[in-house]
């Protein structure tokens, strides 16, 4: 009989001991629920947009890898720009959507005396990897001047003459914004140029004057008049 007794007993305990777990998976669930509404789940619009990259390596003539130098991509066109600096390795990527024809502007400081690389009509429905080799080129200076005085936050933009393959557009150019005083500077590589000064801040200048140089050792090129 006392048995029988000690055996309901932990029967009756069990059950409560069931019930409350019950209840408390109950309570749980409930407050999971909850803690969640429809409205407050993000959802990403562009997840079904296919992502592209440009990536690559800078390195100079002994392959060695640049570090810290700017790197600047753009649609050609377009309104994508993006800008970077390459990693301790040399290394930068631009992840991007599809898009137009790119531009890769490859940007190291003057004192390294290298030329900037210029790589243009990239696919931007592709994903490339680049390697950038930067040339060794000469620093040319100048000043553009109207009526005799400097002019500041003009695009002096140099391009190749004649560059029948690759490596000459690739490296052939550069591009200078004037300081004060009108004066610029830039790394460009031995060759025939053609000098454009671009104006698109003063109306009562022209929007445009160019020259033709040639490149063969550190040059200074004066004064260059703006009309």
């Amino acid at each position: 009989m006392n048995g029988l007794c000690q055996m309901l007993k932990r029967m009756q305990v069990l059950s409560a001991v069931v019930c409350l777990v019950a209840i408390g998976l109950a309570l749980l669930t409930e407050s999971t629920v909850s803690a969640y509404k429809s409205s407050d789940v993000m959802t990403d619009v562009d997840a079904d947009v296919h992502m592209f990259s440009i990536s690559g390596r800078v390195v100079n003539q002994e392959q060695k890898p640049l570090a810290g130098v700017p790197v600047v991509l753009f649609e050609s066109g377009g309104q994508l720009s993006m800008e970077s600096k390459t990693n301790g390795n040399g290394d930068f990527k631009f992840p991007h959507k599809p898009c137009g024809d790119l531009c890769l502007d490859v940007l190291p400081e003057h004192g390294l005396k290298l030329a900037e690389a210029t790589l243009d009509n990239l696919p931007g429905s592709e994903t490339r990897k680049l390697i950038v080799e930067l040339k060794k080129g000469f620093l040319v200076t100048g000043r553009v001047t109207h009526a005799g005085k400097g002019v500041k936050g003009l695009i002096v933009r140099a391009k190749p003459v004649a560059a029948k393959d690759k490596r000459t557009k690739v490296h052939g150019g550069g591009t200078a914004e004037t300081g004060r005083g009108g004066t610029f500077n830039m790394i460009l590589t031995e060759g025939k140029k053609n000098l454009l000064i671009i104006n698109e801040k003063y109306p009562d200048c022209s929007s445009h004057t160019e020259k033709a140089i040639s490149v063969n050792d550190d040059t200074h090129l004066g004064n260059i008049e703006l009309p």
